[in-house]
């Protein structure tokens, strides 16, 4: 494998406790307690659970370098998930969540999930600390490094461009991102893809070109998954009923959480609410 070509797993975030919320509440700008939502209890499951699968061989090869959005749902995710490898955790602002279609014109104020925190307030959240993180990309700028207003299909091109460029540079050869659910179907450039919480897809990528390579499932089997022929950008964060996937008992939290990494118990509380019993996922 050449230096420019790289082997990804690209991860959209656990769910957040904005999708516990209506479309009409999450699409209301006014809704500020919605502003960088975090991670709910199923989510941080579903992080703990990919963690879980990536211990036990569920990646071919092995992660030199994790990526992810600034946004503290992908944040969470990507110290869940990844942070027991000990590689650098890298926050990029390039591949934070773009306003989904339909939800409001160009200069308009943005959705509040897509709306970020002060560097100094991710800094000082305990859910966020792990040595390896890598803050130096936020950093670099006094302006925030989000968009305050709904951005332009140009500017969300030209970032994720960036961020490509930016990605072949680096010197390793194998790389998690975990970003969002518009991030992933720009990037990944596949007609009514679905991009369901933690489901990992392996890609192939040189450039601006990202080659789905395979699908990885952490311990679930398929039981349906028909194509669909509409995108589903317009539903951000949001589940498909299409697809259904029946899974094996998901591990307790707890257990998880001493398996997968030791700063876990900073992130995950006696609140995360796991489920024990044989439960359905959708795969959206």
């Amino acid at each position: 494998m050449s230096r420019s070509m790289k082997k990804v797993v690209l991860v959209r975030h656990g769910e957040s406790i904005a999708q516990g919320f209506s479309r009409k509440q999450r699409w209301t700008a006014e809704n500020s307690f919605l502003c960088d939502a975090e991670l709910g209890s199923t989510g941080q499951a579903q992080a703990l659970e990919l963690c879980d699968g990536v211990r036990h061989g569920l990646l071919d090869f092995d992660v030199e370098l994790v990526v992810c959005s600034p946004l503290t749902r992908a944040f969470q995710t990507a110290i869940l998930a990844f942070g027991h490898l000990g590689v650098t955790v890298l926050p990029h602002p390039g591949i934070r969540e773009l306003a989904p279609r339909g939800y409001g014109k160009p200069g308009l104020p943005q959705q509040p999930e897509c709306t970020g925190r002060d560097v100094s307030d991710l800094q000082a959240d305990a859910r966020l600390q792990l040595p390896s993180v890598d803050w130096s990309l936020l950093q670099e700028s006094p302006q925030p490094w989000w968009s305050n207003v709904v951005e332009t299909q140009e500017n969300v091109e030209q970032r994720l461009d960036d961020f490509c460029t930016w990605l072949s540079l680096r010197p390793e050869e194998s790389v998690a991102v975990v970003c969002h659910f518009n991030v992933v179907q720009h990037l990944l450039r596949i007609r009514g893809l679905r991009v369901e919480n933690c489901q990992p897809f392996i890609c192939r990528v040189m450039g601006r070109l990202w080659s789905l390579h395979e699908e990885r499932e952490t311990g679930s089997k398929v039981l349906q998954q028909s194509p669909s022929e509409v995108t589903n950008e317009s539903r951000p964060d949001q589940g498909s009923n299409t697809a259904l996937v029946v899974e094996a008992p998901v591990p307790a939290v707890q257990q998880q959480k001493e398996e997968c990494s030791p700063a876990l118990h900073a992130q995950v509380g006696d609140s995360s609410g796991s489920k024990t019993g044989a439960r359905v996922r959708r795969w959206g």
